[in-house]
């Protein structure tokens, strides 16, 4: 092998190509698996009068979703009426803050952003 240094370099090569290329696959599933979470958790609730903050609260110990909010300026003290049976995050939210002026954004870390409906600030960019 003395004889053939370039070869020993293309082996080099090819095997830190491979790393690369199988690094970047499994980075790739993995960011697939968490953008999949939000379609296939499903809950069960019905609730009469229940706080939007209780009802995060319950959501998060339920499962891997995060709210985020500014507390200033998001009531989450208003009582809301909840009854849905295996729905998604998405229908959950729906129902929750379709006649409320807050509206929200499920990113693909889980984290769910709250904002209200005519706030001028946009929801943080999906990394």
């Amino acid at each position: 092998m003395k004889d053939h240094p370039d070869i020993i370099r293309l082996v080099k090569k090819g095997v830190l190509i491979m790393k690369l290329t199988l690094f970047l696959i499994i980075l790739g599933v993995l960011q697939s698996a968490a953008s999949v979470y939000s379609q296939t958790k499903y809950f069960s609730m019905s609730e009469k009068q229940i706080s939007i903050k209780e009802l995060m609260q319950r959501i998060e110990s339920k499962s891997e979703f995060r709210f985020f909010y500014e507390a200033q300026k998001v009531n989450v003290d208003t009582k809301v009426e909840v009854d849905i049976s295996n729905g998604t995050i998405d229908e959950i939210l729906k129902q929750v803050f379709d006649n409320q002026d807050i509206e929200y954004k499920v990113l693909d870390n889980n984290f769910i952003v709250l904002k209200l409906k005519n706030d001028k600030g946009n929801f943080p960019v999906e990394q």
